[in-house]
């Protein structure tokens, strides 16, 4: 039982550094915004008010992770890491 507790820990302490990682460039670009030009801007907004109903949604995932049993720990880790990726492709796309 304790190396599910200890495996679930590490996990969240990576899952949470890649959040708050994400979070901060999220901020950068939404503070980059600001100097667009408003076509651009109305765009911008748009784009970000998605990823940070994503990054909600990350959120809410991480505090369920404490309620994931070990038949079901492997799934949820499996659907938060996809979740993360997912979130992260569609800013860097957003950023290129």
């Amino acid at each position: 039982m304790n190396d599910m507790i200890d495996t679930k820990k590490a996990y969240a302490e990576k899952a949470r550094a890649q959040l708050d990682k994400l979070k901060a460039e999220m901020d950068k670009a939404r503070a980059n915004t600001k100097e667009m030009a408003a076509d651009g801007k109305i765009k911008a907004d748009e784009v970000m008010e998605d990823l940070e109903a994503k990054y909600r949604e990350l959120e809410e995932k991480m505090s369920g992770m404490a309620e994931a049993g070990e038949d079901s720990w492997e799934e949820f880790k499996e659907d938060l890491d996809d979740s993360i990726a997912e979130m992260r492709e569609k800013f860097s796309n957003w950023m290129s």
